[in-house]
């Protein structure tokens, strides 16, 4: 009879130590009816050496690919690779030996510009030498339209230095023409246009060409002046009827010389202007043609001047008194 299987056999033949619970499962699956032939043990590891080889081949095939597209690749790509790696090295900044970045050094700060105008100081102390100072000064700052000024007025006093004057004020109008308006430099010009001939054309040309808008209103002023001789009021008078001086001349300023140039009543059309436009130098001509003239048998009557524009002059009268009010 044969009994039954002694179980302490089966733990001698089993082996001791680490393994011993992997080759305990190992033989317990392989009695088990159970558990498929395909996950016993035996089944994995004769499954190991087919993985183990397809990885083999994808790994190579990897290698290959990549072989064969480092061989195949053309030698421009490379050259570039390099040639920007070379690059980017020498654009990076320098660093110290310690690793740090190099601070850049400070720019000194600019230079100031040179002076262009004397200081106050430097002017004041010209005017007390005098000319020669003050020439020496516009020779030093040559655009500094103060000292040039200033030394227009100091050679206008004296009537030996008028030629070098009228030559300052004509420099002064070329880098500061706002100085037209400037009221000093009017009884230089005029004294000046009184003068020699050759120091008077001088004057005209910078009084008609130089001065604006300003210019025109003191050739006007030379016309009606009593104390200029007769010479310069008619070459006023001549530059005035110019068209290239009435363009620079103001409406009133116009409107003043065309009434001086009557010899006859004024027409409509000039009062027209004149209501517009006129100011105090028209009221000079226009006036009188409101106060009556003696007139018929021994002068016996009292007449109204221009009867056919009386009116029209009335208003310009008093639309011209009305802008000189104060406002």
């Amino acid at each position: 009879m044969i009994g039954a299987p002694d179980p302490t056999a089966d733990r001698e033949s089993m082996p001791s130590g680490p393994h011993q619970t992997a080759t305990a499962e190992t033989v317990l699956d392989s009695r088990r009816p159970d558990v498929p032939a395909a996950v016993r043990p035996e089944s994995r590891r004769s499954r190991l050496p087919a993985a183990a080889l397809f990885s083999s081949l994808g790994l190579f095939s990897v290698i290959a690919i990549v072989s064969t597209a480092v061989a195949l690749r053309p030698t421009s790509a490379i050259v570039a690779l390099e040639e920007g790696a070379s690059a980017s090295s020498s654009n990076e900044e320098p660093t110290s030996a310690s690793g740090e970045e190099k601070a850049p050094e400070e720019e000194p700060p600019p230079a100031p510009p040179p002076r262009t105008t004397a200081t106050p100081e430097e002017l004041i102390a010209a005017q007390a030498e005098g000319v020669p100072a003050l020439a020496a000064l516009v020779s030093k700052y040559p655009t500094d339209a103060e000292a040039l000024r200033v030394l227009a007025l100091a050679q206008g006093r004296d009537r030996n230095s008028l030629v070098e004057a009228v030559a300052s004020v004509k420099r002064l109008l070329e880098i500061a023409p706002t100085q037209s308006a400037n009221t000093e430099l009017r009884p230089l010009l005029l004294r000046a246009a009184n003068a020699t001939p050759d120091l008077a054309a001088a004057a005209f040309d910078v009084l008609a060409r130089r001065m604006g808008s300003h210019g025109p209103d003191l050739l006007y002023e030379i016309t009606i002046n009593p104390g200029m001789g007769k010479h310069p009021v008619e070459r006023a008078g001549t530059l005035l009827a110019e068209e290239a001086v009435r363009k620079l001349a103001s409406p009133a300023l116009l409107v003043a010389d065309d009434l001086r140039r009557l010899k006859k009543c004024p027409t409509k059309p000039l009062l027209e202007r004149a209501r517009q436009h006129g100011d105090a130098r028209a009221l000079h001509y226009l006036n009188p043609i409101k106060r009556p003239v003696k007139c018929g048998f021994l002068s016996l009557k009292r007449c109204t001047q221009c009867p056919s524009v009386y009116a029209e002059a009335v208003a310009a009268i008093q639309e011209i008194e009305q802008r000189r009010e104060p406002q």
